[in-house]
């Protein structure tokens, strides 16, 4: 698979296709590429908080605006929906773990009021492997009875950065 690096026309379908990738993850620029990556059959996890960055609100609402604009500009492209993007990260969440799984129970419900029951759901995809978080993520998923459809964790740290602050339990 590939992790972002794809526009509408980059890299060319010539470099692009003999490659056969199975899997794309698109974000800030997911609204260029779109088209192109469901034209050419790829797979596709769109990573909802990219364009909503770091912040954190109190407001409900003004997510669930968020996430239902998101929907919308999807149209019926058909993607796997990543809910946050390294929610145990103080660069890409600023916001407390409870904070987080709040704000990821009402994304999975808006999606799936949106876009339909079926709708694949990823998660939480921190920044590295990290048991306990991983174990406190499916447990509130399972006692506000969301189904999660994929498990996600990054491994693009050093070692160095995999020992820190944010991936002590291994």
């Amino acid at each position: 698979g590939f992790l972002h690096g794809c526009n509408d026309s980059q890299p060319s379908d010539e470099l692009l296709l003999p490659l056969h990738p199975a899997l794309w993850r698109v974000g800030y620029l997911w609204m260029q590429n779109r088209d192109r990556l469901v034209d050419l059959g790829i797979p596709t996890i769109l990573s909802l908080s990219d364009n909503w960055g770091n912040r954190v609100t109190q407001d409900a609402h003004t997510w669930e605006n968020y996430v239902k604009k998101m929907t919308s500009n999807a149209g019926d492209r058909h993607y796997t929906w990543d809910l946050r993007n390294e929610p145990n990260s103080p660069q890409f969440w600023k916001g407390t773990q409870t904070q987080f799984l709040e704000s990821a129970i009402q994304a999975a419900r808006t999606l799936r009021a949106q876009l339909g029951p079926d709708t694949i759901l990823s998660g939480p995809s921190i920044s590295c492997y990290d048991r306990d978080y991983l174990a406190k993520f499916l447990d509130y998923f399972k006692t506000n009875n969301v189904r999660l459809d994929v498990l996600s964790w990054h491994e693009l740290r050093s070692e160095e950065r995999r020992v820190g602050k944010e991936c002590r339990s291994r």
